[in-house]
């Protein structure tokens, strides 16, 4: 939707304990700070059959109401996985699409060109957003000393064996590779 008056926006982070009392579904203060700096809004947290979703929202270039759903685990680096993934999957064409019928009503551009160059200016905003978010982890992972990598592979076999000794819960396979991948990135780091 592009904007004809006003700024509408969609405010109002919450924090809600996960089953387990850490707060695992919240973002990170440095994940916030970067949608802050690049004027970005997040909504609420929601979730739906297991997963859950942010709505973000800014404003374009020529002035559109983006909003754009985030799918993610619950974890800020799920988020930021999830994150990069809506940005990959957003098809400039489609989008600029989808506004043709409406050129010169309100506040679309007249021009199809001036359509596809704002579409392709969204693309540029979320790629940056997701770099900088993507960095976040690759800061973190460099700035640590092999013994704290350790310390970490050791939580999340620690985590495993948990999941794995509860009679009441099996570790599934998709847990397992998981665990592992998590590892696996420890490791290369």
């Amino acid at each position: 939707m592009y904007k004809v008056t006003g700024v509408q926006t969609c405010i109002g982070i919450t924090i809600e304990p996960a089953f387990d009392g850490k707060e695992i579904n919240m973002l990170s203060k440095r994940t916030m700070e970067i949608f802050e700096k690049n004027d970005i809004y997040l909504c609420d947290r929601d979730e739906q059959d297991g997963e859950f979703c942010r709505e973000i929202e800014f404003y374009s270039d020529a002035g559109e109401d983006v909003i754009e759903i985030v799918w993610y685990d619950g974890t800020d680096e799920g988020f930021i996985n999830g994150f990069r993934t809506m940005t990959d999957d957003f098809d400039t064409d489609e989008h600029a699409e989808m506004w043709v019928e409406s050129r010169g009503k309100n506040g679309v551009p007249n021009s199809i060109k001036e359509l596809l160059e704002d579409a392709e200016g969204i693309k540029s905003t979320l790629e940056k957003v997701a770099d900088e978010l993507e960095n976040i982890v690759n800061d973190e992972m460099e700035s640590l000393s092999l013994k704290e990598k350790i310390e970490m592979i050791k939580e999340i076999l620690s985590e495993r064996n948990c999941v794995a000794d509860n009679q009441e819960f099996g570790l599934s396979y998709g847990q397992a590779i998981g665990y592992l991948d998590r590892i696996e990135e420890i490791i290369a780091k």
